[in-house]
């Protein structure tokens, strides 16, 4: 029997030599920086992951879209058949638009809106237009940030760092507790949130 020389991203196979290996090269791009200049191109699982339409009808807003642990996300969640709503920075509209083509030319529903979640006022509009434009909201990936080495770090107030400003804190509180505010306890689900609110 003849075998078949079709790639299963599922097949048992080394982690170890799965992957792209070191040595790559440095590459340091300014803050928020992009996927689409990295070599190699990092996997978000654009050719890897399939969905089993396990979110079928189920809506997504997805912080930091664009790349990294979002990207991931938004991918799996619209081809777990999620329509798909991402936020990234308008720096990040590159990489924005490539995952949005990507998506929608497989037939998924994805919704792009630039933004700094820096700003409480966005925060609350990003989730409101969320619940609007998708029609209800299930999910919230708030996984949006950038990571920055600090050398100490002082306890504040509610444990938080004492360095991490109250505008960030309460920006993404905003996110968090944004949906609860259009939260109906109608539906299939328990806490489904209504456009209609």
């Amino acid at each position: 029997m003849a075998k078949h020389a079709t790639f299963d991203p599922y097949a048992m196979r080394d982690p170890r030599t799965q992957y792209p290996q070191p040595d790559f090269s440095k590459q340091p791009q300014p803050a928020p920086g992009l996927a689409a200049d990295m070599l190699p191109k990092p996997d978000h699982g654009e050719t890897s992951y399939r969905g089993n339409g396990r979110l079928n009808g189920r809506k997504a807003l997805v912080t930091g879209g664009d790349s990294g642990i979002g990207r991931a996300a938004a991918i799996a969640f619209a081809r777990e058949g999620a329509s798909v709503m991402i936020n990234y920075l308008p720096e990040e509209q590159e990489d924005a638009d490539d995952v949005i083509a990507l998506l929608t030319g497989e037939g998924h529903t994805v919704i792009g809106v630039p933004g700094d979640l820096k700003d409480e006022a966005f925060c609350k509009q990003l989730v409101a237009k969320a619940v609007k434009d998708l029609g209800g909201l299930d999910i919230l990936a708030n996984v949006a940030g950038r990571q920055q080495f600090q050398s100490h770090c002082r306890t504040g107030q509610r444990g938080l760092p004492g360095d991490l400003p109250d505008q960030r804190v309460r920006a993404v509180l905003a996110v968090q507790g944004g949906p609860a505010a259009h939260a109906t306890g109608s539906g299939d689900r328990e806490h489904r949130l209504d456009p209609g609110v």
